[in-house]
């Protein structure tokens, strides 16, 4: 007996028609808001939520109970949402967050409003710092210096340390430098120092800024004619104009304004200030360039005058003149001239002694000539035997002499 198999083999017909598409899913919510109107920020009240209202442009992913954030505001609990209203809005209370926006304060529109982070537990950092820090958290401490004075500088791409500079050197900014700083002496040239401003008088200038100013600053003088002189510890000081007619002097000490006791006249004479109440003798005589001397008395009484020795005036050669003034028409008596020099020779009128005719033998100033200097004038002359004598000068006898 045989037996026979049979293989059923099924192939796949044509392909039927497409079935219908599905339905579309729906459109995802946008994860922020933004405001459409301004709103005022409410205080924060931890016992009653004081709530206000904030429109937006959609309010469709916001659930009550959350907290948002809020541009330029802060943190906000939604109490209420109306998100079909037109426009949606909410309805959210302050949260009290120490950086939230202060109350009053309007917000305006176009603020976006998003979910808020969740604070997460309140942590610290503590164990051993490292890398550019040493000590241990919460408080470690940089760890980049190795001498003292070092500064920690940044080049514009990398960090690094400046070393301190010697003794009373400042800090200057210096933009040729790597790292834009260096240390250096204060250049008052203003040529690496930067100089600005007035120095007071306080801290050694002047607090002025052109040099008269300056020096008006310091000096002690106050008055036209005023000088100034050292005192005995030679700090200046202020040396007062002297009267009209007086000349600067010294006593070895210091300076002072005096009458002059003799002086140069005009650069050929010599000019000598006296007082007499009594019986004076003159001795001042000319220097070798000089042409003669001028003596001023300045008494109102002063009686007889003795001249100097004539050969002092008087050489072979040469004549030198004597003259005497009574300064302002001062006399009350009359001033009088010694018929006789100090050295007993003869003062003549022309060619006569004033003696040889009286024993009284002066001559006497006019006083009829009153607010005017009055003067007699002598002059020495050798008399060919080895001396000399005074001769009064004839232009005087008509208006000065009695």
């Amino acid at each position: 007996m045989s037996c026979s198999t049979t293989n059923v083999v099924i192939a796949p017909g044509p392909g039927g028609a497409n079935g219908v598409d599905g339905s579309n899913g729906s459109d995802g919510v946008t994860a922020f808001s933004v405001t459409v109107s301004s709103f005022v920020v409410p205080v924060y009240d931890e016992l009653v939520p004081v709530n206000v209202t904030i429109e937006l442009d959609q309010a469709d992913w916001i659930p009550v109970g959350v907290t948002v954030y809020i541009e330029g505001a802060g943190y906000y609990i939604v109490q209420g949402v109306s998100a079909g209203a037109d426009p949606p809005s909410i309805q959210a209370s302050n949260n009290g967050a120490a950086s939230n926006t202060a109350a009053g304060t309007t917000i305006g529109v176009g603020k976006k409003v998003c979910a808020a982070g969740v604070t997460g537990a309140t942590a610290s950092l503590s164990g051993a710092a490292g890398g550019d820090l040493t000590g241990t958290y919460p408080n470690p401490t940089l760890d980049i210096f190795t001498l003292k004075g070092e500064l920690y500088t940044f080049t514009g791409s990398a960090y690094g340390t400046l070393t301190a500079g010697t003794d009373n050197q400042t800090l200057h900014a210096d933009s040729g430098e790597a790292n834009g700083l260096a240390y250096r002496a204060i250049d008052l040239t203003g040529a690496t120092t930067d100089l600005s401003g007035t120095l007071g008088l306080a801290n050694g200038g002047t607090g002025e800024t052109s040099a008269a100013d300056a020096y008006n600053a310091l000096s002690p003088l106050t008055t036209r004619g005023d000088i100034v002189t050292g005192d005995a510890s030679g700090a200046a000081q202020r040396l007062a104009l002297g009267a009209t007619g007086t000349v600067l002097t010294s006593d070895g000490s210091d300076a002072y304004w005096t009458e002059p006791a003799s002086a140069s006249f005009g650069g050929d004479a010599k000019v000598v200030r006296f007082t007499s109440t009594g019986p004076t003798t003159l001795s001042d005589t000319p220097d070798d360039a000089q042409s003669g001397v001028i003596f001023i008395c300045t008494s109102s009484n002063p009686g007889s005058i003795t001249l100097p020795n004539a050969l002092e005036y008087a050489t072979a050669s040469s004549s030198k003149f004597l003259s005497l003034l009574q300064e302002n028409n001062n006399q009350a008596a009359g001033m009088v001239v010694a018929n006789a020099d100090s050295a007993g020779n003869d003062v003549r009128k022309a060619t006569t002694s004033l003696g040889a005719a009286s024993s009284v033998a002066i001559a006497k100033l006019s006083s009829s000539l009153a607010g005017t200097y009055q003067m007699v004038k002598f002059r020495a002359l050798p008399d060919g035997a080895g001396g000399a004598y005074w001769l009064l000068d004839s232009f005087n006898e008509a208006t000065n002499l009695v």
